[in-house]
């Protein structure tokens, strides 16, 4: 109840950019992780041997694009929620 608009809003923006790191931190571990599994799995049915690589165009664009896509919904949310009022948010919950 205390907590002011410009509170609000950058405790969103913390946690948006909170999720949004870790996903993208997550994801890369992961993708990388499973890609070198598949690649060395796979080895035998290739003629030539297979070279894991890490694309770092393709994945600085694809960081790139998540970045922006998280950072366009945290502004639609903080959008929405200036048009509330706290009272009436607290309510629905």
């Amino acid at each position: 109840q205390g907590l002011s608009s410009r509170g609000m809003q950058s405790l969103i923006l913390g946690e948006a950019a909170f999720v949004g790191i870790s996903g993208l931190i997550a994801g890369t571990l992961v993708g990388a992780g499973l890609g070198l599994l598949l690649v060395h799995i796979l080895k035998p049915l290739f003629i030539l041997p297979p070279i894991a690589t890490l694309p770092l165009g393709g994945g600085a664009l694809l960081a790139g694009l998540v970045v922006v896509a998280t950072l366009l919904s945290t502004l639609a949310a903080l959008t929405i929620l200036r048009r509330l009022s706290p009272s009436e948010v607290l309510r629905e919950q």
